[in-house]
């Protein structure tokens, strides 16, 4: 019996991280998820377990700082726990040369329309965990 893989995901929009968690509990592997609505809540999270994988948004907005960069929360990750894989999600495709190096896979959200790469984004948790 495998262990069950421990899953972050960081989004300030409730939409995102029901649909994250919907599509990783459909997937048939042992996942124990966690969610988080900003980098302080994410924070917290990592100080009291290690994860397997998270799922960041890079354009994270809160009421204090307005806006704040999921990058941010990519190299506290990597740095605190680099075996932990980032797929990083974002709908600004623009940005995401400046990330590929930092994070191990990618998934284009299409705000708008709420969607994004389904079976890009099963392939990536798959390889990643």
């Amino acid at each position: 019996m495998s262990l069950s893989k421990k899953v972050l995901i960081v989004d300030d929009q409730a939409r995102w991280r029901t649909m994250f968690k919907t599509l990783l509990g459909k997937m048939d592997l042992p996942l124990t998820i966690s969610e988080s609505d900003s980098i302080e809540s994410a924070s917290q999270l990592l100080k009291e377990t290690t994860f397997d994988l998270a799922i960041l948004d890079l354009r994270l907005v809160d009421e204090e700082n307005q806006n704040l960069d999921g990058l941010v929360l990519l190299r506290n990750i990597k740095k605190k726990c680099p075996e932990t894989k980032v797929i990083l999600a974002t709908a600004y495709p623009s940005k995401l040369q400046e990330q590929r190096k930092e994070a191990d896979a990618f998934i284009l959200k299409v705000p708008d329309e709420g969607m994004f790469d389904i079976k890009q984004f099963h392939e990536n948790v798959k390889r990643l965990v």
